[in-house]
């Protein structure tokens, strides 16, 4: 959960080992090994795909979807979006 939690805050994923070695010093937690970077970016492509299926569902479940583009810069950086509205019940 630490890995999630990393990649869920924007952590970098090369920081995120050295991250999770720090706490485990800094909270006396017994952990045996600590997750490789290129495991870390393995669970970021895996939680993408995820997400991939989580929007096919929703969409799939639903007659009527809108779909709007989005776009802004921050912090010098382009980023573009796609917004899916839909109402998804489960």
């Amino acid at each position: 959960m630490m890995v999630y939690d990393a990649i869920m805050h924007q952590v970098p994923t090369k920081n995120i080992p050295l991250l999770i070695q720090s706490l485990k010093r800094r909270l006396g937690a017994a952990l045996d090994h600590v997750p490789h970077c290129i495991t870390v970016e393995h669970i970021e492509t895996e939680l993408g795909v995820i997400s991939y299926l989580q929007c096919a569902e929703a969409l799939s479940a639903n007659s009527n979807a809108t779909f709007t583009c989005d776009a802004t810069t921050q912090e010098g950086v382009h980023i573009n979006a796609l917004v899916i509205i839909t109402r998804f019940v489960l």
